[in-house]
C-alpha cells in the first residue's frame, strides 16, 4: 500500500480530494478532469461542480459492482461560458470524443 493514499480506502490513483467544509474525493479520472478544466473556466466552486458529476452503481458483466458517472465527459458551463470556449459546436462534441 502506498503512504501517500492511506487517507482513502480507494487504493487506485488518480485521486482528487477538495477540502471543503465536507471533503470531497473524486477517483474517476475522466470526472477529474473535467471538474478542473470547468473549474478553471467559470470558477464556480469544485464542490458544485462535482455535484454536476452524479455517481451510478452498477453492476458490470462480471457481477462486481462499479461507480459510473454521468456527465463525465461534458464540461460544466453556462451558455456565455460555453460559446467564449467551444466557438462552434463541433469543438465541443470533438473534445468529447478524444476524451473517451
Amino acid at each position: 500500500m502506498r503512504k501517500e493514499i492511506k487517507f482513502s480506502s480507494y487504493r487506485k490513483v488518480p485521486i482528487l480530494l477538495i477540502d471543503s467544509e465536507s471533503a470531497l474525493q473524486l477517483n474517476d479520472s475522466s470526472v477529474i478532469i473535467s471538474t478542473i478544466k470547468s473549474y478553471l473556466i467559470s470558477r464556480k466552486s469544485l464542490e458544485e461542480i462535482a455535484s454536476y458529476y452524479p455517481s451510478i452503481k452498477a453492476i458490470n458483466t462480471e457481477g462486481k459492482e462499479v461507480n459510473d458517472f454521468g456527465n463525465k465527459y461534458w464540461l460544466m458551463l453556462d451558455s456565455k461560458e460555453a460559446l467564449c470556449v467551444y466557438p462552434v459546436e463541433e469543438a465541443r462534441k470533438e473534445e468529447m470524443k478524444w476524451r473517451k
